[in-house]
């Protein structure tokens, strides 16, 4: 004779805010997340840019741009916008370094540059809503230190990498809201 079933109900294993949440559309939990329309909207796009052959080097498929809108959508970017300041690097997202302080400047803080040359670079971030400010300063040499160097893009433009070095690593800490976790494609693409 076999043992009989036991039934659990999961429902009752739940805390009351598990149920709830599971109740809940997918909308409300995540709030960019795209409704079935959105995302027509979004495949249709990208296929019509794809067939236009309007899309970056590295942007080679109709589902690569989807992502790239739809990351585009969370930061508040459309769809061009989107094209041409986010990229894929080593498999994640990234936004192009001269997007950066226009992203910042959206979201309301201020980017006060210091001393920048193709030996430092210095940069101050205040944030709008708070007024807290947070300084850095990013050095060739410290670079070098890192190994960042090895990557030639460094010795070609020693100043931006230095900028967007300093800019990435002071905006991560004071105004992370601005850059929605996505990194700078020419910093990641220095620590390849």
């Amino acid at each position: 004779m076999s043992e009989p079933e036991v039934v659990v109900d999961q429902d009752s294993q739940m805390e009351p805010s598990e149920r709830a949440l599971m109740k809940t559309p997918v909308g409300q939990v995540f709030t960019n997340f795209p409704s079935a329309e959105d995302w027509r909207t979004i495949q249709t796009i990208a296929q019509t840019f794809h067939a236009a052959g309007a899309m970056p080097r590295g942007i080679d498929t109709t589902a690569k741009f989807v992502v790239i809108l739809q990351a585009g959508r969370e930061m508040g970017l459309p769809p061009v916008e989107s094209l041409n300041s986010l990229y894929f690097v080593n498999g994640r997202v990234a936004i192009y370094g001269e997007a950066v302080p226009l992203q910042i400047m959206r979201a309301g803080h201020k980017i006060s540059w210091g001393v920048c040359n193709s030996q430092t670079a210095s940069v101050t971030i205040t944030r709008g809503d708070t007024g807290e400010s947070m300084s850095n300063t990013f050095t060739m040499q410290m670079a070098e230190e890192r190994g960042y160097t090895k990557n030639a893009i460094y010795k070609a433009y020693p100043e931006n990498m230095l900028k967007w070095r300093v800019l990435s690593m002071t905006a991560k800490f004071i105004c992370p809201d601005a850059l929605h976790g996505i990194g700078i494609k020419e910093e990641l693409e220095a620590e390849l």
